[in-house]
């Protein structure tokens, strides 16, 4: 069943605090991530060409794997803002998908 970037973003539960795409770029396909008060940026970069490469389940697990590292950012963040220290946060992360059908 042929499904969208979109239909990926739905089907994850991203926090309030948060806002989701996944965006295509040259070659492969990336989540980008940012809090609603502009101090976490984050990048999580899926090395697939196509988007139909993958089926929409681990497109969704990876979603959702991608905001649980974020929700440990926050946390990090949050605890940091109590003890006075203000910081913000940008990373990039990285996953390369092995998409070798032939079984060896």
């Amino acid at each position: 069943m042929a499904f969208t970037s979109k239909d990926v973003i739905k089907k994850i539960k991203v926090p309030n605090w948060l806002t989701l795409e996944l965006v295509k770029g040259e070659g492969y396909w990336y989540f980008v991530a940012d809090s609603r008060d502009l101090t976490i940026h984050e990048t999580k970069s899926v090395y697939c060409m196509f988007l139909n490469q993958m089926d929409i389940g681990r497109w969704v697990d990876d979603g959702k794997a991608f905001v649980e590292e974020l929700e440990v950012i926050k946390k990090e963040r949050d605890e940091r803002r109590v003890n006075g220290v203000r910081a913000s946060y940008h990373t990039m992360t990285q996953v390369y998908v092995n998409l070798d059908k032939r079984g060896d």
